[in-house]
């Protein structure tokens, strides 16, 4: 994996994918702009920003999606009061 020079921050699409640097300066522009989300570290540190989305909704979801389906891999058949 190349390392990445200290003085740059990630950049990240909407959905997640990386999309290169920019350096800390830059990163703070599009920040104060509104073009961006960030995402700060415990410290209060610039560490990511996120590309809006088209619509200019926040790239994160908040809530997790529902309907998920639950699928169990498994050879033996299912009991009525557990597995074989």
């Amino acid at each position: 994996m190349p390392e990445v020079p200290r003085n740059v921050i990630p950049v990240y699409a909407a959905d997640g994918a990386p999309r290169g640097y920019r350096s800390i300066e830059a990163a703070q522009r599009l920040v104060q702009g509104g073009f961006v989300t960030a995402a700060f570290g415990r410290k209060g540190h610039l560490k990511a920003i996120f590309m809006l989305r088209e619509d200019g909704a926040n790239p994160v979801e908040a809530h997790l999606r529902v309907g998920t389906s639950l699928v169990i891999y498994h050879d033996s058949p299912l009991l009525v009061n557990g597995r074989a």
